[in-house]
């Protein structure tokens, strides 16, 4: 975990790190709500993504005493734990990157909740970002239209989603397969939003589960033909889980585990 952080902590500062000349510009300091725009930059989603594959490239994690532990509890409780395993990784990987996020543009920020703050509103409405040079871009339309604790509550949200899908599916092709190949498969997704992003039509959003977490991308007036809503990417991420999450529990209670005797 701690050298993919340090890995991820590059794109991060990349992007952050022009905050600071802005904020000493204006005189204010940035709120706590800078990783719902990162996260929407899709090759810093990219990198985010690819840190949790390399994270759970093993799942489900068969050791060589697991034999051991599904005699003594069950195939049933042992898969299930894979699962759990496998959602808490994902949950403290994000977790891990908003506080780095913070503590990269520690010097300049506060943790006022007082609305989105000067400054990121500042950046969104009008061409602050150009004028310094900056990567980082800020959609109009996420300030005008969500409060910052539910903006970065939907971006966690779907970015652990997201991630929990990537990870069942590196376990049900491993556990299908005896192999770790899983990686392949999880590694499409990932650069299926990059594909949908320059390439395929924008419908396929619709079916992009790492694309979700760049909220911005959502329909929240549900007035776009192409665009999902906040539901119906919710509805599909969910049901793909589910789903997935089911084959990997069937294929980890048909696996193979061989018991280990040593001398």
């Amino acid at each position: 975990m701690l050298l993919v952080l340090l890995v991820e902590a590059m794109p991060l500062w990349d992007l952050l790190s022009p905050i600071g000349g802005l904020v000493t510009e204006l005189g204010y300091r940035v709120g706590p709500w800078l990783f719902t725009f990162v996260a929407s930059d899709p090759v810093c989603q990219a990198f985010f993504a690819f840190g949790l594959l390399f994270l759970l490239a093993d799942a489900p994690f068969v050791s060589a005493d697991e034999a051991m532990i599904v005699v003594r509890a069950s195939r049933a409780r042992w898969a299930a734990s894979r699962l759990m395993a496998i959602a808490l990784i994902t949950a403290g990987y994000y977790g891990c990157l908003l506080v780095l996020s913070w503590l990269l543009v520690a010097p300049w920020m506060t943790f006022t909740l007082d609305g989105w703050g000067v400054v990121i509103t500042t950046l969104a409405e009008t061409d602050a970002a150009q004028a310094a040079a900056m990567s980082l871009g800020f959609d109009a339309g996420i300030v005008g239209s969500l409060p910052p604790l539910g903006a970065l509550g939907l971006t966690l949200g779907f970015e652990v989603l997201g991630g929990v899908l990537l990870g069942l599916i590196i376990a049900a092709v491993n556990a299908c397969t005896g192999t770790r190949i899983g990686l392949a498969p999880a590694a499409f997704v990932v650069l299926f939003d990059l594909l949908a992003l320059n390439t395929l039509p924008y419908i396929v959003f619709n079916f992009s589960p790492v694309s979700h977490a760049r909220i911005q991308l959502l329909d929240f007036v549900g007035t776009s033909a192409y665009l999902p809503t906040v539901g119906n990417a919710l509805l599909f991420d969910l049901t793909a889980t589910v789903v997935v999450g089911a084959i990997a529990v069937w294929a980890m209670k048909r696996m193979d585990i061989q018991l280990q005797v040593r001398d």
